[in-house]
């Protein structure tokens, strides 16, 4: 079967429903970091960029103490017994996709949860590529990587996230954009950002 396009997914929000965790895992890194912040959803709807080193400063984290504050939210993650849900229907427009194009996922979550995360919802052989945290490069030059690994062309590859950095990093790798609004962001801040297509169920992927 002739293979036509490259998509690339991010992870959290897009196809693991980790937006509760997310803000548990900030509120409690804060409280052990000694600050006594809740986060909301607003915050993560404030964030120019989707990293979890951003998510501590709108938090009001110290910058000494950022990285330290991503670390233990990426561990946290790790520590996790029962992998996150999958979005409802993404395991059938997964497999639906892989028939006749290649998958991909960039992430700022780690490698291993990530790979725990396909095995227990049985996504793994749909996917190619993984690159995680602890990849190195911005989500822009992960992008270029794995356009490069699976010699496509431009024009033949998607980005698809639930931020406004995602799709930034689209732009920026010279690739297509599609925002999808069930994930961390609101519609609204991902419309502002002017992705080439904004979606509102893993259904309509397949149309585009």
């Amino acid at each position: 079967m002739l293979l036509n396009k490259v998509i690339i997914f991010d992870f959290d929000g897009v196809l693991a429903d980790t937006l509760e965790d997310m803000l548990e895992f900030g509120r409690l890194v804060c409280a052990r970091l000694g600050y006594q912040r809740t986060p909301q959803r607003s915050d993560l709807d404030a964030l120019t960029r989707m990293s979890l080193v951003d998510y501590a400063e709108q938090l009001g984290i110290a910058e000494h103490q950022r990285q330290l504050f991503a670390q233990m939210c990426v561990e946290m993650f790790a520590q996790k017994e029962t992998p996150h849900n999958l979005f409802d229907g993404m395991q059938a427009v997964l497999a639906h996709l892989s028939q006749a194009n290649r998958l991909a996922i960039v992430s700022a979550n780690g490698g291993g949860v990530i790979e725990k995360f396909l095995r227990y919802h049985q996504i793994e052989p749909h996917i190619e590529i993984v690159l995680g945290v602890e990849s190195p490069g911005s989500k822009a030059e992960k992008i270029c990587q794995i356009v490069e690994r699976l010699e496509a062309n431009h024009e033949d590859v998607f980005m698809v996230g639930d931020a406004a950095s995602d799709i930034q990093a689209a732009r920026q790798a010279g690739v297509h954009s599609i925002a999808v609004s069930w994930g961390h962001q609101s519609r609204q801040r991902l419309a502002q950002a002017q992705p080439d297509h904004l979606v509102d169920t893993p259904q309509e992927l397949l149309n585009i």
